[in-house]
């Protein structure tokens, strides 16, 4: 049987080239936000509530997206409202960081943060972030993604016009990138570190993480930001409902989206719900 261009061409073509030719402006908008820090640039972005961030170049645009869009808006509110002297959080697709750096913004200088993404573009950012905040002897972070069980797992970038966020492939191809694979209890397991915050932003592999975090969730009882995939979950035959009713099985019984009470049904009936999540 003949093989399909489509899978010619990933085998041929580097991912990164074929992404550079979808999103040129983008790409080289990063090349040269890259290079400026390199060269010791910064940016400085007016966040809400007064704070204002020094970042890479390269994270304005994002950070000024969640900033700016409504409903990201206000996911950022109610962490910064839930965030306490001491936290300690676990930013569980980091990203950026910029969960992170309003923890140790808003929790004081005893604020720890163990942070996972498996985006190497994005750990260079992460990384220059958390050191203009100084907090780089606070800050642990690993470049994995969380799940289940430890091990490996097989992920695509979606590059410079997708902030090089990194997501499933949905299908075998020859173009993914594999990255380790480890789980929120065997991080408290390991780092000694005990989370009174959880944020989970994992495009759809929500369940994985919280199977992953059973003993942690039961045991330590962090209130759980997380952002539900569920369009994600759904067209991958998944169930948000059957997200939440694990977290509820934990002794999650609030749920609440920018700062209103909503029930499981309703929040898994979105495309992407953000909630806060408390026992």
């Amino acid at each position: 049987m003949p093989v399909p261009f489509r899978d010619v061409a990933r085998r041929v073509v580097p991912r990164t080239a074929r992404l550079w030719l979808r999103h040129p402006v983008q790409s080289a908008r990063w090349l040269w936000h890259a290079t400026s820090a390199r060269a010791g640039a910064t940016a400085r972005l007016r966040m809400p509530h007064g704070w204002e961030v020094v970042c890479h170049p390269a994270a304005v645009p994002a950070f000024a997206f969640e900033r700016d869009e409504p409903e990201l808006r206000a996911e950022l509110d109610a962490f910064v409202a839930a965030c306490a002297e001491g936290m300690v959080l676990f930013d569980i697709g980091a990203h950026y960081g910029l969960f992170t750096l309003a923890a140790l913004h808003y929790g004081g200088a005893a604020a720890r943060v163990v942070a996972l993404d498996p985006s190497d573009a994005a750990a260079a950012v992460f990384d220059e972030n958390v050191r203009l905040a100084r907090g780089t002897s606070r800050v642990v972070r690993h470049r994995a993604a969380a799940g289940a069980t430890a091990g490996e797992t097989s992920l695509l970038s979606g590059g410079a016009g997708a902030w090089h966020m990194m997501v499933a492939p949905g299908e075998a191809r020859a173009d993914v990138v594999t990255v380790p694979v480890l789980t929120i209890d065997g991080l408290v397991r390991d780092s000694g570190l005990v989370p009174t915050h959880v944020k989970i932003d994992v495009e759809g592999q929500e369940d994985a993480v919280l199977r992953g975090a059973d003993a942690t969730l039961r045991g330590a009882r962090p209130i759980v930001f997380l952002e539900l995939h569920g369009g994600i979950i759904r067209r991958a035959g998944g169930s948000p409902v059957a997200v939440l009713e694990r977290l509820r099985a934990a002794g999650y019984h609030s749920l609440a989206i920018a700062g209103r009470p909503v029930s499981a049904e309703d929040a898994a009936a979105q495309d992407v719900a953000r909630i806060e999540c408390r026992t």
